[in-house]
């Protein structure tokens, strides 16, 4: 096949490559380029994944004790990678890209940030920190903890992943087992019940201290619950079921 001038040159250029190369009978051998002893590890694919990337070290996300799918799924997060109804549409999917908790676009800031569903779980974690202020993204969650929290940043990416994780998962079941949540005070529920499981893996003298907040949170919530179930029933309102 003949090719263009344009494409001429560089087949030469792999061509005269090719060429070049020294062969030899021997067996080919498979190597791990990421390590030098040539064998794979996990290790070494970590240390590959934390190199920065436009900027970013991960470094954050994988020194957590965190379960590894959590950890994959903040890395996904951290990249715009998790897979929103608006990253489906850029993979040519045709289906709809509106959140499933409300009208809007389902971009991963969305969903698990400025969403009326993901407001309410972080003002009522804002509650129990003092603050009526919500983060926007990822970034301005950390500086969202190192202004209310400022001596626990040891717990910052294990809260972020407890609600992130909480909010996907209740996504998921509103998009595809059809089970809507009654109240965005769930969310925060599940996201406590998280930080109680992921106490177990923090170092010894953490457990108590995570374990605590997690409760603070949880009775917060109940709190609030109550009074806005007592200022629901003093305006006859019948409830709202959170879907899109």
């Amino acid at each position: 096949r003949r090719l263009c001038p344009d494409r001429r040159e560089p087949w030469d250029r792999v061509r005269q490559y090719i060429l070049g190369l020294n062969t030899t009978a021997e067996e080919d051998v498979v190597f791990w380029g990421l390590s030098k002893n040539a064998k794979y590890s996990t290790k070494s694919m970590y240390n590959w994944l934390e190199k920065p990337l436009h900027g970013s070290n991960y470094r954050w996300i994988w020194e957590a004790k965190l379960p590894l799918k959590i950890q994959i799924f903040l890395w996904q997060m951290a990249q715009d990678a998790v897979l929103t109804r608006a990253v489906m549409r850029r993979k040519k999917w045709p289906g709809n890209p509106v959140c499933s908790f409300c009208n809007n676009i389902e971009t991963a800031s969305h969903l698990f940030f400025t969403c009326p569903v993901a407001r309410v779980a972080w003002r009522a974690v804002g509650v129990v920190l003092g603050t009526d202020l919500c983060p926007n993204n990822t970034w301005q969650f950390y500086v969202w903890c190192n202004m209310f929290l400022p001596n626990e940043t040891r717990f910052y990416t294990v809260g972020l992943a407890a609600v992130t994780w909480a909010i996907w998962l209740a996504r998921n079941k509103a998009t595809f087992e059809k089970q809507l949540i009654k109240s965005p005070f769930e969310i925060v529920y599940s996201a406590c019940s998280f930080l109680l499981y992921w106490a177990g893996l923090q170092p010894v003298e953490e457990v108590a201290r995570l374990r605590l907040g997690a409760e603070m949170i949880r009775a917060s919530t109940t709190k609030l619950m109550a009074m806005c179930e007592g200022a629901r029933r003093a305006t006859g309102d019948e409830g709202e079921v959170f879907s899109g």
